[in-house]
């Protein structure tokens, strides 16, 4: 699978392609027990649209995906913040919370004006079973804020091509559980790729100092 920012080119047809079907794993669930917005900064996409996107964004993928509370997000509506991302599966129990651990320690070291401009996302690799409500649970589990968080899901496809694009491998065992790498991007506020660091309990401070920045404070 090839690694290179640019092949986010040859999948950007996709956002032309048929509309994709509701997903009836979000259909049917009903668990309300976390109650936050789809996006709470959907106005900075929309103040966003009228420049446009450099052919290494990752928003050229156009792909759908619905969220921990079962609404429907392209990822051109994630366009606006810095975006810190990861992929992960929620039943892992090793790897996807210390990665998920990382990006903590990513939001802890940022200020409060830096953070109110950054947003965290984490791509679930394991659709079949990453339902809404077991990306609720995840986030309940981990302690993540929703007003900073958006877990997704996407179908087989999207979710490939989104590992492609970010540079992450992995890969299916018996078990149905998956190896995969342990890869923590960050976007600019027009989904670029500016900064990866890949391995496990790695210090916040460099990733701090990435996302400070893309962002003019001043």
């Amino acid at each position: 699978m090839k690694t290179l920012i640019g092949c986010v080119v040859l999948f950007c047809c996709l956002a032309c392609g048929p509309e994709r079907r509701d997903d009836p794993a979000a259909a049917s669930d009903g668990d309300s027990s976390v109650v936050a917005a789809a996006l709470p900064d959907a106005c900075c996409a929309a103040e966003e649209a009228g420049r446009a996107l450099s052919d290494s964004s990752i928003y050229q993928l156009g792909s759908q995906w619905i969220n921990q509370d079962g609404a429907n997000v392209s990822l051109g509506d994630l366009r606006g913040r810095v975006r810190v991302v990861a992929m992960i599966f929620t039943h892992c129990r090793y790897a996807c919370p210390r990665l998920t651990a990382d990006m903590l320690a990513i939001e802890a070291a940022l200020n409060k004006s830096v953070l109110e401009q950054t947003g965290f996302v984490l791509l679930s690799i394991d659709p079949e079973r990453d339902t809404p409500a077991a990306l609720r649970a995840y986030a309940r589990e981990n302690e993540l804020d929703p007003a900073h968080w958006t877990l997704l899901r996407g179908d087989a496809t999207d979710v490939q091509d989104m590992a492609a694009v970010l540079g992450v491998k992995y890969k299916r065992g018996p078990s149905g559980d998956y190896s995969h790498s342990n890869l923590i991007s960050i976007l600019d506020q027009d989904g670029n790729i500016v900064f990866q660091q890949e391995g496990l309990k790695i210090l916040p401070d460099e990733a701090a100092a990435v996302i400070e920045g893309l962002l003019d404070l001043s």
